[in-house]
């Protein structure tokens, strides 16, 4: 059968061990965000249920974001400050 944890549970048996200052919170803002894989029963009240299956999934760390890469492009030309002047305005600044 699937063992069910309450974010309390959840939080004595993985996150306090690991050191963490406030547990139960950390575990909250974490199911919150999506980091930790959860079944969100009340998320105004944040309840949250942990399975098995959420478990070893947080435990594989498979959900690491990927790395993008950026193409190098060009760099744009300099743009003068005159360039986004009026003519009057232009006329004002060279004098």
């Amino acid at each position: 059968m699937t063992a069910i944890r309450t974010v309390e549970q959840f939080a004595a048996e993985f996150i306090a061990p690991l050191g963490i200052k406030d547990p139960i919170r950390y575990v909250r803002r974490h199911a919150s965000a999506g980091d930790i894989p959860s079944r969100c029963i009340s998320r105004k009240r944040g309840i949250y249920l942990f399975t098995d299956e959420h478990v070893a999934r947080w435990l594989e760390g498979d959900d690491e974001p990927e790395v993008v890469v950026v193409p190098d492009e060009p760099m744009p030309e300099p743009v003068s400050i005159a360039d986004g002047l009026s003519s009057r305005s232009r006329r004002r600044l060279a004098s």
